[in-house]
């Protein structure tokens, strides 16, 4: 070999690079086992904002509902908002009747996960986006810990120390009022997004 030290700090390179992507991978693994991440996803899809203008529609959201929640459930005995859209599915005649169900859905749907330990964890690292985290702080603002974990994902997406007046452990119109600051940062923060990148200087 003409360039012996070269070679062997490439390989060097390679082998670290490796054994990086082989830990992160297991640390995933190890924070998120695969019937917790179905979990989340699962809960992110009951919260997804269902508005059925027809019958039709509504049997078939109420049905897809149904299914997501028995996904993630952790008891074994159905729950009677499951019951209910289960029956809505087979026999619904309203499209109103529809809308308190997956309601109520949104509320089970944030009470399954809620009780694995790792729940603040899961949000910050999963959901770094803060229209989910906000559309998440509405259904499950009547929980502490999801109200917390919330705030920490929040603050970790924006990157800087603060809570906007934020206190998971204030009233509720205190809380409305600062949950309305955290939607203005986060106006301000996709129209961020949306700006181009500035145009590098040309070289004089």
């Amino acid at each position: 070999m003409k360039h012996p030290v070269a070679t062997l700090a490439f390989l060097l390179y390679v082998i670290v690079l490796a054994v990086g992507v082989v830990d992160q991978a297991f640390l995933d693994s190890r924070i998120f086992p695969p019937a917790l991440d179905r979990q989340l996803l699962g809960m992110l899809d009951v919260l997804k904002d269902r508005s059925p203008s027809t019958l039709a529609e509504a049997k078939e959201a109420a049905g897809a509902v149904r299914e997501r929640l028995a996904g993630i459930r952790l008891e074994r005995e159905t729950p009677k908002v499951e019951q209910d859209l289960a029956q809505y599915a087979s026999g619904g005649t309203a499209v109103e009747a529809c809308l308190p169900l997956l309601e109520q859905a949104r509320r089970q749907a944030v009470a399954n996960l809620v009780s694995n330990d790792e729940f603040s964890l899961t949000i910050c690292i999963r959901a770094l986006d803060p229209d989910l985290v906000l559309r998440l702080w509405v259904p499950g603002c009547d929980d502490l810990k999801v109200r917390q974990g919330c705030l920490e994902a929040l603050q970790k997406i924006r990157g800087t120390p603060g809570d906007l007046g934020y206190d998971p452990n204030a009233s509720t119109d205190v809380r409305r009022e600062a949950v309305r600051q955290w939607r203005d940062w986060h106006l301000r923060f996709m129209e961020e997004r949306r700006r181009p990148a500035p145009t590098p200087a040309a070289p004089q």
